[in-house]
C-alpha cells in the first residue's frame, strides 16, 4: 500500500475515527460503520465494549438467507460466526505476548461468503484497545488494513 499524503487524502470514516478526527465512535456505530457486539463479547469474557468494523461483519459474521441457500451444507450461522470472531480475539488478547500491547492480530477461519467453496479460509483480524469520546476503554475488531 502506498503512503497516504495526510495533507490531501480524503479520509474514510474508519480512517477519520482511527486518527481521532471528529468522527466519533458513537457516530460510527450510529452510521453502521462499526457494529456494537458488546453483549455477546461480554459472554466470551470481554470487560469493555467491543465493536466490529462493517467489513469484518460482512466478511466474517454475516450469514443470512442468501448464504444459507447458496451453501446449505456449510452448517454456518451468524451467532456461531460472531462467537468465533470474538472468542478468538479474547484468546489472542490473553496471550502473554499481548498483555501490554494496544493491538493484537489473530487469525480466524471462516467459510467465505463469496464463491462456492465450503472450505474454511483464514483471515487476519486486528483487535485494538482504545478510548471512546468519553475516555472509556473500548475495543474494536477490524481487518489490519482498516486500522
Amino acid at each position: 500500500m502506498a503512503p497516504i499524503n495526510v495533507m490531501t487524502h480524503a479520509y474514510s470514516r474508519a480512517e477519520a475515527y482511527s486518527f481521532g478526527l471528529s468522527y466519533t465512535r458513537a457516530k460510527a456505530i450510529e452510521s453502521g460503520d462499526l457494529i456494537d457486539v458488546s453483549e455477546v463479547a461480554q459472554q466470551t469474557g470481554f470487560l469493555f465494549p467491543v465493536a466490529l468494523s462493517r467489513a469484518v461483519m460482512v466478511d466474517c459474521v454475516k450469514w443470512g438467507v442468501a448464504e444459507k441457500n447458496l451453501k446449505p451444507a456449510a452448517l454456518q450461522n451468524e451467532a456461531g460466526r460472531l462467537w468465533d470472531v470474538l472468542h478468538l480475539a479474547y484468546v489472542a488478547a490473553k496471550m502473554p505476548s499481548s498483555r501490554e500491547a494496544r493491538s493484537v492480530e489473530y487469525q480466524v477461519y471462516r467459510v467465505p461468503v463469496e464463491g462456492l467453496s465450503l472450505d474454511p479460509a483464514a483471515v487476519r483480524l486486528r483487535l485494538t484497545i482504545g478510548h471512546d469520546e468519553g475516555g472509556r476503554s473500548v475495543m474494536t475488531i477490524c481487518f489490519p488494513e482498516e486500522a
